[in-house]
């Protein structure tokens, strides 16, 4: 093996023993995602106040992939509540960028988004002591009946000392003067990945290439 085979064989080992999450943008860091265990809340905390549920869907028409979605839903006099389920992730580095997005639905009729209330995704990082590390990035709010099933994503930076992240899927409810029902919401298909490669790794393993390259001619001008 002449010494350019030799280089190009570690430049590709290089690449293979980069920690996974560090190129593969599309490998969810959460565990059951669409809600589908048959302890369908495996893995996930509730948060859910007075007046307020989160429960699981089988409707096949408020259900993004089968078996199931969350169903969050708040009482018609509900005042000033949030709704959450969260999940941590640990498969983390420090300055890399985190997408946590969601399916979310909600149905016009009596059950729709109304008065205020609205649903989102949400993203955290805390420290080794479980401290909060700055605001929690929210995607854009769902306001109002979609009546369909619409991505919502937020990415955020991981802080230097963060030692975990935290997802959030979340439904706000204000004062509700004029609705007749309870508000529904459905989530599906939550995930936190990678986005994107990291540059970094990219530069490092091309500029040594090109050093090589560079050392490797200079050598054969003499």
């Amino acid at each position: 093996m002449n010494r350019i085979s030799r280089f190009l064989f570690m430049l590709l080992l290089g690449f293979t023993l980069l920690p996974r999450s560090s190129y593969a943008a599309d490998d969810n860091l959460l565990q059951n995602p669409g809600f589908d265990s048959w302890r369908w809340k495996s893995h996930w905390k509730e948060t859910s106040p007075g007046y307020t549920d989160v429960g699981v869907t089988h409707f096949s028409s408020n259900v993004y992939s089968s078996p199931n979605a969350a169903k969050f839903w708040a009482h018609n006099y509900v005042i000033n509540r949030t709704i959450t389920l969260s999940q941590k992730f640990y498969d983390i580095t420090s300055g890399w960028s985190y997408t946590a997005s969601a399916l979310i639905k909600n149905n016009s009729g009596s059950s729709e988004l109304q008065d205020g209330a609205y649903a989102y995704v949400g993203l955290e990082w805390y420290d080794n002591y479980n401290h909060k590390i700055g605001s929690t990035s929210l995607s854009d709010l769902l306001t109002a009946a979609n009546d369909a099933w619409d991505e919502f994503s937020v990415t955020s930076v991981a802080p230097d000392d963060a030692a975990y992240g935290k997802i959030l899927l979340g439904m706000y409810s204000p004062v509700m003067s004029y609705c007749s029902s309870a508000i529904v919401t459905y989530f599906d298909n939550a995930s936190v990945t990678v986005t994107p490669e990291p540059l970094s790794c990219v530069l490092f393993l091309t500029g040594g290439a090109a050093l090589f390259l560079r050392r490797r001619k200079k050598g054969s001008e003499f």
